[in-house]
């Protein structure tokens, strides 16, 4: 919700040495075999190009109020949870993902750079365009994935697909160091979703520590 949006947010460096921290702090509390899954950061272009133009709750009794008024407005209090995508300024809003992008690379290489003791480790990109692309499939509305009071956080439906799409066991026969979990977890606490074989326990650590955008 800076005005300095852009030298605030965070470099790759610091998402690099906070990503590896926090692994190194997972491998202090974490048991012998456990299993860490990161991933990246979710693609926030979208928000904007998807609502801006869509009349929020607020604007639904009384004078229509859209969700690029809602932006500009919490922009002007300084206390939008995003400036940089939530932004009627196409130049920031591409600065905004390109930099995302480059935290979810430093978020991919702390991952394969760190040498743990008690866990193995895998990356995955965060499936929110194919979980979207599912989800057209499905008949649904893109913008229906996104929560409607606040603009910005996945929704309910958008949750499912996304874990559904991104998260499903045979998802993750692409990370090679997480292979074998899907044998040696059968019996562990049943968690389970609709295709085999089934994961039953991971974790899926995004950052320990907080990123600016």
């Amino acid at each position: 919700g800076h005005n300095d949006t852009v030298a605030r947010m965070t470099t790759y460096e610091e998402m690099y040495n906070r990503t590896l921290a926090g692994l190194a702090y997972l491998d202090t509390v974490l048991p012998i075999g456990s299993h860490v899954l990161t991933t990246g950061l979710a693609n926030g272009s979208i928000l904007y190009e998807l609502l801006h133009d869509r009349i929020h709750p607020l604007g639904r009794v009384g004078p229509p109020i859209t969700y690029s008024k809602v932006y500009s407005y919490l922009e002007c209090l300084e206390i939008s949870p995003c400036n940089g995508w939530l932004s009627s300024n196409e130049t920031l809003r591409a600065f905004t993902s390109e930099r995302a992008v480059n935290l979810s690379i430093a978020v991919h290489d702390a991952t394969d750079a760190y040498s743990s003791k008690n866990f193995d480790s895998g990356y995955l990109d965060f499936p929110f365009d194919q979980a979207i692309q599912e989800w057209i499939s499905q008949g649904g509305e893109p913008w229906q994935l996104i929560e409607s009071v606040d603009g910005f956080h996945i929704s309910q439906y958008g949750h499912a697909i996304t874990f559904d799409h991104g998260y499903n066991p045979i998802n993750l026969i692409g990370c090679p160091r997480l292979i074998h979990t899907l044998s040696i977890l059968s019996e562990s606490l049943k968690i389970r979703v609709d295709i085999k074989p089934s994961l039953d326990i991971f974790v899926i650590f995004f950052s320990l520590k907080k990123y600016s955008l």
